[in-house]
């Protein structure tokens, strides 16, 4: 439903543009949205139409911002992820919607990537891939490619998989993604940790492969988010974070509009076998934790012993 305040916000609503990201809305580099602020980018935002509904339709398109050129590799992972290099010249980990996991388990990687950028978490960048006709590739036995949108993930060279990161916890501001990554994964119901640990940058942590999130549901389920409603969701490595950025991390969740997560929400294509009314629940869902993943980040920074 439309608040008094959200009609007050369309009164003054203007058509406008932002020369930071590409035309499917993205990141056009991984450093773009932590070098602006997640702050300065909510307060550019264009103001929306009145009716939620409506503009959860509008946004919920069809057209990938990448085209993948040519199929790399092969990964490891569950989902049948592999590496392609796009017409943008960059290399990315590729999730098709025919995927073992089925095309819902995609919805977790655009939702849980794009709060990350709105609150500067440490998330790889991400973008919709097109699939063209013509691509012959099997990227897991069984599967093979199929025309259509996937997901993608910002490939990073010479890092390292790792699902515990303390020892690692002082170094290249270790502290501060800790407590943005604590943010995200509370708000967003992590699960499955796994993290990217990058040599050149002296280990710095990096979150990715977000599919397990929202619950852990493969298939997500709103029944289970109305269960979890807004209980506790605490990631086991919020020690490691320091004061002061789980202060400033506090701060990026409370300043979370309604409007951030419809267009969080609104980033996934309808093809992966959701609806407009899902997305729009799933974004009052998260929208309603936030209040209590801030207060629970700020509770932590009182226990931190960490400056």
């Amino acid at each position: 439903m439309c608040t008094a305040r959200d009609q007050a916000f369309v009164l003054s609503s203007t058509i406008c543009a932002t020369p930071r990201t590409n035309e499917g809305g993205e990141f056009s580099d991984a450093s773009t949205a932590l070098a602006l602020g997640p702050s300065k980018l909510r307060a550019e935002r264009c103001s929306q139409p009145a009716s939620w509904a409506s503009y959860i339709v509008t946004l919920m398109t069809s057209t990938g911002t990448v085209t993948l050129v040519a199929p790399l590799r092969t990964g490891i992972s569950g989902s049948g992820a592999f590496l392609g290099v796009a017409d943008d010249e960059r290399q990315y980990w590729i999730k098709p919607a025919n995927n073992p996991q089925g095309p819902r388990s995609l919805i977790p990687e655009r939702v849980v990537a794009r709060i990350g950028e709105k609150i500067g978490a440490p998330v790889r960048p991400v973008a919709l891939v097109t699939i063209p006709p013509g691509l012959q590739f099997t990227y897991q036995p069984g599967y093979s490619l199929r025309p259509g949108l996937a997901h993608g993930s910002l490939h990073l060279d010479e890092t390292m998989l790792v699902d515990d990161w303390r020892g690692k916890a002082a170094r290249d501001n270790n502290r501060r993604r800790a407590a943005f990554i604590a943010a995200l994964w509370d708000l967003c119901l992590g699960t499955d940790e796994q993290w990217l640990s990058h040599f050149p940058e002296d280990a710095a942590i990096w979150s990715f492969d977000h599919g397990f999130w929202l619950g852990g549901e493969v298939d997500l389920s709103l029944a289970a988010l109305r269960r979890v409603g807004d209980t506790p969701w605490e990631i086991d490595t919020l020690d490691t974070a320091s004061t002061v950025a789980l202060r400033q991390a506090a701060a990026e969740v409370a300043a979370l509009e309604r409007e951030d997560f419809i267009e969080a929400c609104a980033s996934v294509p309808i093809e992966w076998g959701t609806t407009e009314s899902e997305m729009s629940e799933l974004a009052d869902l998260l929208y309603n934790r936030k209040s209590g993943v801030a207060e629970r980040l700020l509770q932590a920074a009182e226990r931190s012993i960490h400056p």
